[in-house]
């Protein structure tokens, strides 16, 4: 059986390395990716399309796939504000995570951080925390 993959967060360090395996792998027929700017990388797989992330509920479509990879992160120095940084790492991904679950994906997985914790005095930890809880109560397949 063959899959079909939606990646968002393309262009980052992690994400491009997902690209690289997902393009790889045979159980994946197609991979989507949504992203800000043009890829550097072509491939027979590979569907991309140019979005703006404040718009990704116009990309609904998109999300019917079998699985969604969800690679969205900034850094505070890229975002500029904590509130910036906030709304990437968690407002977009967890919008992420209601469209997939409107979309009845089969599986969900997001990329977070080994210190994340909701009540962590640190921002990003935090930040990644209430991420993974709001996530966790969409009762998403496979985090």
């Amino acid at each position: 059986m063959t899959r079909k993959a939606l990646l968002l967060g393309a262009t980052g360090l992690v994400g491009r390395d997902c690209l690289e395996s997902l393009l790889a792998c045979d159980e994946y027929e197609q991979v989507t990716v949504l992203t800000r700017r043009a890829l550097s990388i072509e491939h027979p797989k590979l569907d991309v399309h140019l979005v703006e992330f404040d718009n990704i509920e116009a990309c609904q479509d998109r999300f019917q796939v079998d699985d969604v990879f969800c690679c969205l992160g900034t850094t505070m120095k890229k975002a500029g504000s904590r509130q910036a940084f906030r709304h990437v790492d968690h407002d977009l991904v967890v919008l992420a995570g209601n469209m997939a679950r409107r979309a009845g994906v089969q599986r969900f997985l997001v990329v977070s951080a080994v210190n994340s914790n909701a009540r962590s005095p640190f921002f990003y930890s935090r930040v990644k925390g209430q991420m993974e809880r709001a996530l966790m109560k969409l009762d998403l397949p496979l985090l």
